[in-house]
């Protein structure tokens, strides 16, 4: 394989590489903490320990083999993994004071417990070039290994999971508003593997490319922007994070209605050259005068806006109760309900499925299993967020063994792994598909990527209100150990298709697609669910 990169390079390997500390037993103790990002991330080296680097493609730096534990573990890489993968997942209006790696905290754990995120890339590098780039900084570095073609497709693959502004803004489930798309010149290089930077004429700044979407989300940009366009309305650091975000909620509709869009300009690889990318007025300068044309717009500022407070929810007397779906009975603590698994009447009510093949499954003994489903309703609960679709989840355990639950999600006719549950949760698509099946008709016309995900939140909590009366119930199927193993996490359809004879206990006080239930209301069939 490296023969194939470097052809005529004169390649010495020894057998031996540099020390990977996320290798090394005797580390473990240093990482203690999540670890995200390894897949962005390049060992380059030679035989020659001393020559040897990381490169970071999350952050753009190069990183000394002794120092890469303390890039990994900085609050600036654990921010950019999220800008990177999911920006949903960053704070709008986000401030530089911040501690984003404790408000990220969980996540970063449950990210890097995922194996596809930890794939290394190591990159053995010609003895020469190693030399020749031993002083560079990580643009450097990048342009010299871009002249090899091989190597620019390698690093092109691993970018794959990276969520672009073009992608992140037509994405009509994302969570953020973006706030002055017209003010960014996106600068390319027509030749592959150079570098992009981005021109904010709002905030008068060249941002680099990985730092894009960062930047719109920030504080500053935001509040650079409302002074700019709504001078009249207030903005300041101490502002709530409500009231920035229905004001900017307010402006991307305004914004809609004049269809802006920012700018991009590519430049041919002399042109890209010319263009002082370390100077804002030299790059606009530069920029206007390749273009022949004027890269600012003219803002006429408009009125002042008013804030349009969303009511509050209160959760504080909701209790978090799980229901039975083997036995139909309700438990008021998750102890009690683990209690109930090892009772002659569940023990009994399992036996059901005898005229399967249930090899392995030890009736009366329990084993050792976390749901998170109800960690994360009792954490949304505490701060005051109502859980969503919960009546409409019912949690897969196989109880004598310790495997992890899996979950079907019945309004978005999916079946997840627990390691995605609060993905699934948190995520639009989820809160969208819950209300289509609650009640559609409470959804706005033309509500499609159109929508304050507070409002939405707060009608779907009301709507299941009448039927909750302060309790959410967690519905928990128990499924013989051998039955289990034969379930895909991934397929839905598969799930139901096994446990096909079991559909009635399953879905049990599952609520029924509102729509088709008024259907089957008006033509008097039986509500299958309920």
């Amino acid at each position: 394989m490296t023969r194939d990169v470097f052809p005529k390079a004169t390649m010495c390997f020894t057998g031996l590489i540099p020390e990977i500390v996320f290798m090394n037993p005797k580390k473990q103790l240093e990482l203690n903490q999540p670890v995200v990002g390894l897949s962005v991330i390049t060992l380059c080296f030679s035989p020659i320990p001393a020559l040897s680097f990381y490169l970071c493609h999350l952050c753009e730096t190069k990183c000394p083999i002794n120092n890469i534990l303390g890039h990994i573990f900085s609050q600036e890489h654990c921010f950019n993994y999220f800008v990177y993968t999911n920006p949903d997942d960053v704070s709008f209006s986000w401030r530089p004071y911040m501690d984003m790696k404790s408000i990220l905290w969980y996540k970063l754990k449950r990210q890097s417990s995922k194996t596809e995120n930890q794939n290394l890339q190591v990159l053995h590098l010609p003895q020469v070039l190693l030399e020749k780039t031993k002083s560079s900084t990580y643009s450097e570095v990048m342009q010299a290994l871009g002249e090899n073609d091989k190597l620019v497709e390698r690093f092109e693959a691993m970018h794959q999971r990276r969520v672009t502004l073009q992608g992140y803004n037509s994405n009509n489930y994302r969570k953020h508003p973006l706030l002055g798309l017209q003010h960014i010149v996106e600068c390319a290089s027509v030749k592959p593997g150079e570098k992009k930077y981005n021109l904010c004429t709002l905030c008068c700044l060249v941002i680099p490319n990985h730092m894009i979407i960062k930047h719109i989300l920030s504080f500053d940009h935001i509040s650079c922007y409302f002074k700019t366009w709504y001078p009249t309305t207030v903005m300041s650091k101490k502002a709530f994070d409500n009231l920035i975000l229905d004001f900017a909620n307010q402006a991307v509709k305004l914004e809609a209605a004049e269809n802006f869009s920012m700018k991009q300009v590519s430049l041919q690889p002399d042109e890209f050259k010319l263009v002082n990318f370390k100077s804002y007025p030299q790059a606009l300068n530069s920029l206007e005068s390749i273009t022949k044309s004027s890269l600012t717009i003219s803002v006429k500022p408009g009125k002042k806006l008013e804030y349009h407070p969303v009511s509050t929810l209160s959760t504080e007397k909701v209790r978090c109760l799980l229901r039975c779906q083997n036995c139909s009975n309700d438990f008021n603590t998750i102890g009690q309900y683990l209690n109930h698994l090892v009772k002659v009447r569940h023990i009994e009510m399992m036996q059901k499925f005898n005229g399967e093949d249930v090899t392995g499954h030890r009736y009366g003994q329990r084993g050792r299993f976390h749901m998170e489903l109800y960690t994360y309703v009792g954490d949304s609960l505490r701060s005051n967020q109502p859980p969503i679709g919960t009546a409409l989840i019912v949690t897969c355990i196989t109880s004598c063994s310790h495997a992890d639950p899996l979950y079907l999600c019945f309004a978005c006719n999916e079946a997840f792994p627990q390691s995605i549950l609060r993905d699934h949760l948190d995520s639009r698509k989820h809160l969208i598909n819950t209300q289509l099946y609650q009640n559609p008709w409470k959804l706005p016309f033309g509500w499609d990527g159109d929508l304050d995900d507070r409002v939405l939140r707060m009608t779907a909590w009301k709507d299941e209100e009448e039927h909750r009366r302060n309790r959410v119930f967690l519905k928990v199927f128990d499924v013989p150990y051998s039955i289990f193993l034969r379930l895909d996490p991934s397929d839905f359809q598969q799930v139901l298709d096994t446990l096909k004879h079991h559909c009635t206990d399953l879905i049990h006080k599952v609520p029924m697609w509102r729509m088709h239930t008024e259907l089957q209301q008006n033509e008097k069939f039986p509500l299958l669910g309920e």
